[in-house]
């Protein structure tokens, strides 16, 4: 895509460049002006797509005369600026649509970076393989029986096959299952101990008072009031 955006600076700016050096020379810019005119409505013309691509973008028309063209450093900054905060928007909109999202903080940076479950995975198989599991329970993809419930067109039960007691969904399974009590006690505790003495008093009641809140707090917790790379290694860990 960013490709394309340089070719069209490159095409149109030539020109310009050449006719600075000499009056005479003028060809592609009668080619690129002809297109232009004679192309403007039709929807299969480069110029035409061209257009659309940059209203698309919000970003400017440079085959308007009247428009200074910015340096080709400045013309690649933006059009990787204006790229990534459509794709970001857009993927912002759609994912508050989708309840499978429901886990996963949406204010992340933009679509070019990853997430925070990945920056702060140390590089080795075990590690990678438990990030991989959070970011499938923060995605839905991880399957309980809730889902398997579901997919199966209601004819798998969907209680818990460790305690027999409720429906087995990723906040039973991280915050309520009673067989999993006591491996719950062993990494909770210390979650909760970080975000009590690395944060202002209340701050726990205040944020995590729900299951909901708790199980947000433990899948993804970049966007919080306790923020910082040591907390966010911990408790991702």
């Amino acid at each position: 895509m960013i490709q394309v955006y340089d070719y069209v600076y490159n095409l149109q700016t030539s020109p310009r460049k050449i006719l600075a050096w000499t009056c005479s020379n003028n060809k592609i810019k009668e080619i690129i002006n002809r297109q232009i005119a004679v192309n403007f409505d039709n929807n299969n013309s480069f110029f035409f797509q061209t257009a659309l691509l940059l209203a698309k973008y919000n970003l400017p028309d440079i085959f308007d005369k009247n428009i200074p063209i910015p340096s080709k450093l400045s013309w690649k900054k933006l059009v990787k600026t204006e790229i990534s905060s459509f794709w970001t928007l857009g993927l912002k909109e759609e994912a508050h649509q989708i309840s499978s999202l429901k886990f996963l903080n949406l204010n992340f940076g933009n679509a070019n970076s990853t997430h925070p479950v990945w920056d702060s995975v140390e590089q080795n198989l075990i590690e990678i393989r438990k990030a991989s599991t959070k970011v499938r329970m923060l995605t839905g993809t991880y399957m309980v029986q809730a889902d398997k419930h579901k997919f199966s067109q209601y004819t798998i039960d969907p209680t818990c096959l460790l305690c027999h007691r409720e429906i087995e969904d990723i906040l039973h399974v991280l915050t309520q299952c009673p067989v999993l009590c006591n491996e719950r006690k062993e990494y909770f505790t210390p979650i909760k101990q970080l975000v009590t003495e690395n944060s202002p008093p209340g701050t726990w009641e205040l944020l995590f008072n729900n299951k909901l809140a708790v199980t947000q707090l433990v899948l993804d917790c970049h966007d919080k009031i306790y923020e910082t790379t040591w907390i966010q290694r911990r408790v991702n860990s």
